[in-house]
């Protein structure tokens, strides 16, 4: 199966960088890599303890907005590290899809979300 890539913004409120997101149903929350962290310096704001494919770990929650390809409207988020970035640097997680409609239909992907607060 096709992975789902689009892009995002991220913002730390002083500086806003694009990165690309994988979508991902089965991440209960959105998740960002250590170059997203690395970049923008965001202010910590608690702690989680994340499920990966090696272990659990602990890990700092940030303060960020998230700005998805084709919206206007930035999202408040307060992810998660997810360590070392791979071909994309944001998880997309349900905490973010389950306000939206997200259709995958022979390979075309569409996101449409109407408000977050």
């Amino acid at each position: 199966m096709e992975k789902i890539l689009s892009k995002v913004w991220i913002s730390n409120g002083d500086s806003i960088n694009q990165y690309v997101c994988i979508w991902d149903t089965g991440s209960m929350e959105t998740i960002v890599s250590d170059k997203v962290i690395s970049d923008l310096n965001p202010d910590k704001h608690g702690y989680v303890y994340i499920n990966t494919i090696h272990k659990e770990k602990k890990s700092d929650k940030y303060i960020l907005q998230l700005s998805l390809e084709g919206h206007s409207q930035s999202i408040k988020i307060n992810p998660a590290c997810f360590g070392k970035s791979r071909e994309f640097d944001v998880i997309i997680g349900m905490d973010i899809i389950q306000h939206g409609l997200f259709i995958l239909d022979k390979g075309k992907f569409s996101f449409t979300i109407d408000q977050l607060k």
